[in-house]
This record gives structure tokens, sequence and C-alpha cells, in this order.
């Protein structure tokens, strides 16, 4: 059994795991580029969350 202290350091660390692992996918799919048949690279783009937002 973890006492209340041990409980809040989880927490704390278990979300900055958690930060640090969305950055890092958010890094690799900035930098992923796709590849057509004529080998064209184009950029991932963000889709849009809902429909009123466009990236």
């Amino acid at each position: 059994e973890l006492t209340e202290d041990e409980h809040a350091e989880r927490a704390q660390l278990r979300a900055e795991y958690v930060a640090a692992y969305k950055q890092s996918l958010i890094n690799h799919l900035n930098n992923t580029k796709i590849v057509d048949e004529k080998g064209n690279k184009t950029p991932l783009r963000r889709k849009a969350r809902n429909e009123n937002e466009k990236q």
C-alpha cells in the first residue's frame, strides 16, 4: 500500500510521462511525410476536430 505522498508523486510522474509521450508523438508526426506514386513528398496535415475547425 502506498502512502498519500507516494500516490501524489506517482500521479505527478505519470502526468509528466504522458505529456512527454504525447509531445514525442506530435514531433514524430510533424516530421512525417507522405510519398505519392510520383515521389512527391507531402507533410501530414492535422485533421479538423469538427466541421467548424479547418487547418
